[in-house]
């Protein structure tokens, strides 16, 4: 009788460590507030959640005039886990905001927003837009100095 009430504390303790992992408390929106919070003259350009991981967790592209950012916020209490930042030239540094960059994106094709990402790995800094109207989606890049279409591509909605 013994061993088994101190089987079944263990397995308690155990699978009550554990539960961390399964467990997402703060949701999109206060990973946002929270990020914000601390980068309050940035902008999102994307976010991603990682359930896979050890520590389920989301992943934060920020930008400013002069530097992006990536952020990883722990899923479970908020903290910060990860942080990495880079300067932007001067020259590439966005000129169109990503509001501006979605209003255009809508203009050409009303429908709901699905993706909005600010890509600065390149040359040019841009825009990868995706409108999804039903029946249509639509990908979209829009140069982020100029306003200008780099690319439209569309395909029928998958069902």
């Amino acid at each position: 009788m013994y061993k088994k009430l101190i089987f079944l504390v263990s397995l308690l303790i155990f699978t009550g460590c554990n539960s961390r992992t399964q467990t997402k408390q703060i949701d999109l929106k206060n990973a946002e507030a929270m990020v914000l919070s601390n980068y309050p003259n940035c902008e999102i350009t994307s976010i991603t959640y990682n359930e896979s991981d050890t520590t389920p967790n989301y992943s934060l592209r920020l930008v400013d005039d002069t530097t992006s950012y990536e952020v990883t916020v722990d899923a479970i209490d908020g903290t910060i886990t990860e942080y990495s930042r880079t300067a932007l030239s001067q020259t590439l540094a966005p000129k169109i905001n990503q509001a501006d960059a979605k209003a255009m994106a809508l203009e050409l094709h009303p429908g709901e927003i699905i993706k909005c990402e600010l890509d600065t790995s390149g040359d040019i800094p841009y825009y990868e837009i995706t409108i999804n109207d039903g029946t249509y989606e639509y990908d979209i890049e829009i140069n982020a100095l100029t306003g200008e279409i780099i690319e439209l591509e569309h395909q029928i909605t998958k069902s």
